[in-house]
């Protein structure tokens, strides 16, 4: 009755000798050390395949993360304000128009702050879901109040903001006043709210390409230069120039291709070079503008100020003379740096800094009907933006808003009195 229950112990007896058994003289004391001579193989063939696996994923997480290439953004150049600056320092300005931050803040715990470019290239090639989120500023708290918003915010979406009735109320108020020649009556709170219509204006400007104006003009220095794509009736994109290159940079940007994209910068600034070489500024020159944003030079300086403040109160008790003679030192180098600076300023700007107050008021931008006449708007402008409530998103119905965006754009601008 015992018999098949012996026969499987045998069984598994022959097994686990086969197993231990390395050769005729194995010894018992032998099989403790084949246990952890197999456990060794096995734990060595996993940790091999785990450092595979980790370079790998570090690979796999480098490819994503491939920063941007600022130094070639940099050449390319855009027309702002009447001025070719390059593409870095007009997404700094823009954002910090838009936001109060060089840096668009993480909204996550786990997530990081966006640079300017990073912003501005999202907004101009992929705006979906940026509708969703906080990146207008709103710091007066009496509107925040009337629009029952969070105070403790100063952040807020462009659907929060865009289907306010109340900003459209106090626009309306704020185009009456004007027409009538009141602008001195205008409220706090109704300034603010016109602040505000212009900051959505240039959410909605970046989003439908019309702010991003980087095709050169041909027939002057002075002339506007116009965006690398319009909007049709039929809400298609519409290209004033061929060029195969940009659509490649915008189809890598567009598929998070970072290193394709940047590979293919050059490749669009020569081609826009190409159309106006004699009037598109040279990558030196741009570069130099990088620079100056890039270094901070006047920041530097009231840092080296303060460092040489530090030391004088260290030194006042004892060592007096090496003291003052290293504060000296330390306020000569935060001099050089703002010197520096003021000369990088005026290099770049082609004129001393207090000279364009001069030049503006002299063309009677800070009158009365300055605001028609600056902005190139009106507030009309501003009312039709406010009625809009649909989502920004890539599809036609947003194409077409955008085409007929533009156009209202375009006739504010003939409505505005002659200069």
């Amino acid at each position: 009755m015992n018999w098949p229950q012996k026969s499987a112990k045998n069984t598994e007896n022959k097994i686990m000798d086969n197993f231990y058994q390395r050769d005729a003289t194995c010894s018992t004391f032998d099989r403790p050390f084949s246990e952890f001579l197999c456990a060794f193989c096995v734990l060595s063939r996993l940790k091999i395949l785990s450092i595979v696996l980790l370079l790998v994923g570090a690979v796999n997480l480098r490819a994503e993360l491939t920063p941007l290439d600022t130094n070639a953004l940099a050449t390319l150049a855009v027309q702002d304000h009447g001025r070719k600056k390059p593409f870095t320092t007009f997404a700094q300005e823009t954002l910090l128009t838009m936001s109060g931050y060089s840096a668009l803040p993480a909204q996550d715990a786990g997530a990081r702050q966006l640079s300017a470019e990073e912003v501005i290239l999202d907004l101009w090639f992929k705006p979906e879901g940026w509708d969703e989120r906080p990146v207008i500023a709103l710091n007066f708290l009496e509107l925040k109040k009337k629009f029952g918003l969070p105070e403790d915010r100063k952040l807020f979406s462009y659907d929060e903001l865009i289907n306010q009735p109340a900003l459209a109320e106090l626009l309306d108020e704020t185009q009456k006043l004007r027409q009538a020649g009141k602008s001195d009556d205008l409220t706090s709170l109704q300034k603010e709210a016109e602040h505000l219509g212009e900051r959505l204006k240039l959410f909605e400007d970046l989003v439908s390409g019309q702010k991003e104006t980087i095709v050169p003009n041909p027939a002057s220095a002075e002339s506007r230069w116009s965006p690398i794509f319009s909007i049709s009736e039929g809400g298609t994109m519409v290209f004033p120039v061929q060029m195969d290159a940009f659509k490649t940079w915008y189809q890598a940007y567009r598929n998070g291709d970072i290193a394709q994209f940047n590979a293919s910068t050059p490749q669009v600034v020569e081609s826009l070079r190409a159309f106006a070489p004699q009037f598109y500024p040279s990558a030196a020159t741009l570069q130099f503008e990088h620079h100056y944003m890039t270094l901070h030079p006047f920041r530097w300086a009231w840092i080296i100020y303060l460092f040489a403040l530090v030391i004088l109160l260290v030194t006042s008790l004892w060592i007096k003379t090496w003291g003052y003679r290293m504060t000296w030192v330390v306020l000569l180098m935060g001099l050089g740096f703002e010197v520096y600076g003021l000369a990088c300023r005026i290099i770049i700007s082609g004129r001393p800094p207090g000279d364009e107050h001069v030049r503006n008021r002299h063309l009677g931008l800070f009158r009365r009907d300055g605001f028609c006449r600056h902005s190139r708007i009106d507030l009309s402008e501003a009312l039709f933006l406010l009625r809009r409530t649909a989502r920004i998103n890539p599809d036609a119905d947003h194409r077409r808003f955008a085409a007929d965006h533009s156009r209202r754009l375009d006739q504010s601008a003939d409505r505005c009195p002659a200069q």
